[in-house]
């Protein structure tokens, strides 16, 4: 099941706040540690070698840190407009969540779930969010009813 990198951190969060019961909550366990942590570390190096390659350097070569307090603005960059498009890019790039053999249960599991459960997203945007993953996950419950 491909989502956008951008989504993994969201996921993971509105998962994590889900209500479930003992076999659930190990289920949500496997899938944030051993599925959904991977993507997101894997989204964060990515972030971090992006990262480096756009910022500025001294003389001696260590970073050139500003004196900001916006969180995104700390590094000088080279070129802000193409550091902020390669990001872009990077963040509508697809991860792939794994659902087949071992994961198929415990993604099956948390897709039934998450559809189950009253809807936790309190922004509009988070609502879009949530509003796309329901649609994947019907989705991918009707392809697995095609499977048997």
């Amino acid at each position: 099941m491909k989502i956008p990198n951008y989504h993994i951190p969201w996921l993971g969060k509105y998962i994590l706040n889900l209500k479930m019961n003992a076999q659930g909550e190990r289920m949500k366990k496997r899938f944030l540690d051993d599925i959904l942590s991977p993507l997101n570390d894997t989204w964060n190096k990515e972030i971090e070698s992006l990262t480096m390659l756009h910022a500025e350097r001294d003389e001696y070569g260590d970073l050139i840190i500003l004196e900001s307090n916006e969180v995104g603005d700390r590094l000088a960059m080279k070129d802000k407009e193409a550091f902020i498009k390669d990001y872009n890019d990077l963040a509508l790039e697809n991860a792939y969540i794994p659902t087949e053999g071992e994961n198929e249960d415990i993604v099956t599991h948390i897709v039934k779930m998450f559809l189950e459960m009253e809807c936790l997203a309190q922004t509009p945007e988070a609502y879009e969010i949530y509003e796309h993953y329901r649609n994947k996950f019907t989705e991918f419950l009707k392809d697995k009813k095609g499977d048997v």
